[in-house]
């Protein structure tokens, strides 16, 4: 099997949630003049790591999803086939919300819908086939299964999942170099403890 996963439509932790889990205070103030000419301009204030801070939310949303083997947020998956599956498909990177399609190749490379009265989606995120189609397929990838999968938006993510988020983060945030001579430190690269055993709770792991 090989799949696409999509960027998710947001992120799990904010980056005001991220800068109170640090203790940051904003340090840096902009006035937005409005494009109105009689308006108001606003105030915005921000810290010098904000772009640092929104990267390390999106690699410790990454790295937990790939340990947890689930996905977070609702994004739309890509799942590819060589062959119709001849038992019930349990679709990678769930919970899943439901199929958009499911569609096929033909030798010369023409993609074919599958009507939906053909398949059907379980609660636990299995596919069954009520009799997939006889057409050969193309050699490689011939089935194409493409669903939204995720707890939903940014509110619906597990608490656990965003702890875990903000305990990476802030890691990350307070060590920076790949590499710590002093061998009673904590390595940069190493996950914390607290936040595996947070994600430990619902890891998905393929059979």
């Amino acid at each position: 099997m090989y799949i696409e996963i999509g960027a998710p439509e947001s992120e799990p932790v904010t980056l005001e949630e991220a800068k109170r889990h640090l203790r940051l205070v904003d340090t840096i103030v902009t006035e937005i003049e409005p494009d109105d000419p009689e308006g108001e301009p606003v105030t915005v204030t921000s810290h010098p790591d904000d772009d640092y801070i929104k990267n390390l939310i999106g690699v410790a949303r990454e790295w937990g999803e790939a340990f947890q083997g689930r996905s977070w947020v609702t994004r739309t998956i890509t799942a590819y086939l060589n062959e119709w599956p001849s038992c019930p498909l349990k679709l990678p990177m769930g919970p899943v919300q439901e199929i958009t399609s499911v569609s096929y190749f033909t030798p010369d490379g023409t993609e074919v819908d599958v009507d939906q009265s053909a398949y059907w989606l379980s609660p636990d995120g299995v596919l069954y086939g009520k009799g997939w189609p006889s057409e050969p397929l193309r050699e490689r990838l011939g089935v194409k299964i493409v669903y939204k999968a995720g707890y939903g938006d940014a509110g619906a993510v597990p608490t656990r999942c965003k702890q875990a988020v903000l305990l990476m983060v802030g890691h990350w945030y307070e060590n920076r170099e790949e590499v710590v001579v002093d061998s009673s430190a904590t390595s940069a690269t190493q996950i914390p403890a607290a936040a595996e055993m947070l994600l430990y709770q619902e890891r998905d792991i393929p059979i």
